[in-house]
């Protein structure tokens, strides 16, 4: 399921061909006019099988997001009714307001960041006139075989959403809607201050969950106020948090080597294509977008024109990215424009 939000209608129709070639191989004693029927069949099957699961994710979308203001609701009422009498009892009232700082810091750049990569659209081609659409064509666009409409450089048509995607990474169930151009930062940065939200949180119901059966536990030689009637939601707190932390890191560390890269999701399975056919012809792929580490970041966070990391990531920025998704400057040509 991760795989195929990953990846373009074309990549997609790719696979499902290269299944439905390996398939016939295993029915070569089939007469050819078999063969072509039963190749149609399979084609069709499988498609239909995607459709399915399209429109199940289509459906289910706004229900993803509904749950994840649940869970969020959940973890900063156990924060509120288990966890801040705990920090006040054990460690004082000194380390509870830091604790109630870092808190309502992590927790506003979480809701910042749910909210708008939910709401902000992650950006489409622009509906072009025949004219326009063609000459587009004659300076090296290409056209998408759903949308038919042009298809700037690193956009990608996304079945869910129906339309073709500035940048598209991924189509994501848990936003509704696709990671794309610019909403990219927002679902980055709600992933990174989630799972910091999850280790801070994990780490701190730890001692409460291990002692949960008793009214009360020693800690350092404090005593650490526990309520004994709140322990389904003491394990819930920890549970969560803790299994978010897992598999919410392995997520947020291959996001990060894309980042790293200059690449999408969905770039990283063409390129990986791309490579393999360049080393057997003895050359070497580059990726055209990789400008580095460090440019790499400041571009994927929009850190241009005065505006710093202090200011603009670990604080909610409604910037918008650089580029309009567009066009796109290159590591082996001056700058990618076309008059569209």
């Amino acid at each position: 399921l991760p795989l195929r939000f990953g990846m373009s209608s074309e990549q997609l129709q790719e696979i499902t061909q290269e299944n439905v070639e390996d398939c016939l191989q295993l029915c070569r004693c089939l007469p050819e006019r078999e063969r072509l029927r039963a190749h149609r069949v399979m084609t069709a099957l499988i498609g239909g099988c995607f459709k399915v699961l399209d429109n199940l994710v289509r459906w289910v979308g706004p229900l993803f997001v509904i749950l994840v203001w649940t869970l969020i609701s959940g973890i900063v009422a156990s924060w509120y009714l288990i966890l801040a009498p705990y920090i006040y009892a054990t460690f004082g009232q000194g380390w509870f307001v830091v604790h109630a700082v870092f808190g309502h810091w992590i927790l506003m750049n979480i809701v910042f960041h749910y909210y708008k990569v939910t709401t902000v659209r992650p950006g489409s081609p622009p509906q072009l006139s025949a004219e326009d659409q063609r000459r587009a064509t004659q300076i090296g666009f290409s056209t998408c075989r759903k949308c038919m409409q042009v298809k700037p450089q690193r956009t990608h048509h996304c079945q869910v959403c129906q339309r073709c995607i500035l940048n598209m990474d991924h189509h994501c169930p848990w936003i509704n809607s696709c990671v794309g151009h610019f909403n990219h930062r927002y679902f980055f940065l709600f992933m990174a201050y989630i799972w910091t939200g999850c280790v801070y949180v994990s780490a701190l119901s730890y001692q409460p969950f291990s002692t949960v059966a008793g009214p009360g536990a020693v800690v350092s030689g404090r005593v650490a106020y526990v309520n004994v009637s709140r322990g389904t939601q003491v394990a819930f707190t920890f549970v969560l948090t803790t299994a978010v932390t897992i598999a919410l890191g392995l997520l947020l560390g291959w996001h990060v080597y894309l980042v790293s890269t200059a690449q999408t999701t969905i770039e990283f399975h063409t390129y990986l294509t791309l490579k393999s056919e360049a080393k057997a012809r003895g050359e070497r792929f580059v990726n055209p977008f990789d400008f580095g580490f460090r440019k790499n970041w400041e571009t994927f966070f929009g850190l241009v024109e005065g505006r710093t990391f202090l200011r603009h990531v670990l604080w909610p920025s409604t910037h918008k990215p650089v580029g309009d998704g567009l066009s796109w400057r290159t590591n082996y040509t001056p700058v990618a424009t076309a008059e569209v």
